[in-house]
């Protein structure tokens, strides 16, 4: 009467769901555990690992279940032709001995990014540059396309996506910028 003795969390679990937009091998096993070409067995929830994944840019972010997880369809699994395929399942998670429901993968860390700090280029030619980034783990990454490109004087060159055009004879500056990081390459119009 009123008195809390004692909580606990020895049976938690937490659930997500997710969605499977393609009809593979590995779709399969989870659709129809057991199950072979051949012949399909009653489904019975599969206890797997299951990493769950977001993207940002090039760089990864990844959590992988630390215990296994039961997954199953949430729901019926109709086929059609006219739709594209997709099944819903829910993964059950349940953690270690210690609690641990994830192992979180770290993700790298933008250090700088660099350019060739000096271009050629002739009137009326178009030459190219390429941003690369350097990120905490010594990993590299070409980012010509995602950062942000200007001229300090777009009469004498003109610059997009790292294609620098010569406007006019004389010297300009190209300034590469890729999340808060930027490098600059001197260019000069002959």
């Amino acid at each position: 009467g009123g008195i809390l003795v004692r909580t606990s969390r020895n049976h938690f679990k937490l659930t997500k769901s997710f969605t499977a937009l393609e009809d593979n091998d590995t779709t399969f096993s989870l659709l129809w555990p057991g199950s072979t070409e051949t012949q399909i067995k009653v489904p019975r929830p599969a206890k797997v690992l299951v990493a769950f994944e977001t993207r940002e840019g090039d760089k990864v972010r990844r959590l992988i279940t630390a215990n296994y997880a039961e997954v199953s369809l949430d729901g019926d699994h109709g086929e059609n032709e006219t739709d594209l395929e997709s099944m819903t399942f829910v993964a059950t998670i349940y953690p270690t001995g210690d609690g641990v429901l994830f192992d979180r993968q770290t993700t790298p860390t933008l250090v700088s990014i660099s350019i060739p700090t000096t271009l050629s280029v002739a009137d009326g030619a178009i030459g190219s540059l390429t941003a690369t980034a350097t990120y905490d783990d010594a990993s590299t990454a070409n980012v010509t396309a995602l950062a942000s490109w200007t001229s300090s004087v777009p009469a004498k060159a003109t610059v997009s996506a790292g294609f620098v055009t010569g406007v006019d004879p004389g010297s300009t500056t190209v300034t590469a910028t890729y999340e808060g990081q930027s490098d600059t390459c001197a260019v000069t119009v002959t």
